[in-house]
């Protein structure tokens, strides 16, 4: 099966829409919905070719079955987009943790991997910074140090945020 076959069918697109219904889970985790996660999320979507009406249905509450991505390094991205959820608006909530981990021990992954996320951001303090090309070095190494220690080969698309 070609790329643009994979991308189209049926099994990807249950594995795209899960994956927005959990990054919108993650940002409402808090009790809030902050203007800069409904943007992230949104441009996850549009990357992933959903329809606005497939996101709205996506954001009304109705549930979407779970679904595991095949690869370690698409669970990995899918994670990491969890996480980029998470801190778009510089607020870690527990119930947000809590939900990274589910789904890391879903996909089969231990989930001190969202511990690991989380200490690229506490020990340097780089939440509010992001934009910043230096920050963005650093984070990138930290995730391939990552990568490394939890046996992933693909290298992961940069951290940035969608502005």
């Amino acid at each position: 099966m070609g790329f643009f076959d994979k991308f189209f069918s049926s099994e990807a697109k249950k594995n795209r829409k899960s994956h927005i219904y959990n990054l919108l889970s993650v940002a409402i985790a808090d009790g809030q919905l902050a203007s800069a996660e409904v943007t992230f999320v949104r441009a996850v979507a549009d990357r992933y070719g959903l329809t606005d009406k497939e996101f709205n249905e996506l954001t009304s509450g109705k549930n979407v079955p779970f679904h595991k991505p095949e690869s370690k390094e698409e669970q990995f991205s899918q994670l990491w987009e969890m996480f980029l959820v998470m801190i778009v608006d510089n607020d870690r909530h527990p119930r947000e943790i809590a939900i990274l981990k589910q789904v890391a021990v879903k996909f089969g992954i231990s989930s001190t991997i969202v511990d690991d996320m989380n200490s690229v951001f506490d020990d340097k303090q780089l939440a509010g910074f992001i934009d910043s090309p230096q920050v963005q070095t650093l984070v990138d190494f930290h995730m391939q140090m990552l990568q490394y220690k939890y046996g992933l080969t693909t290298k992961l698309p940069s951290m940035i945020l969608p502005g």
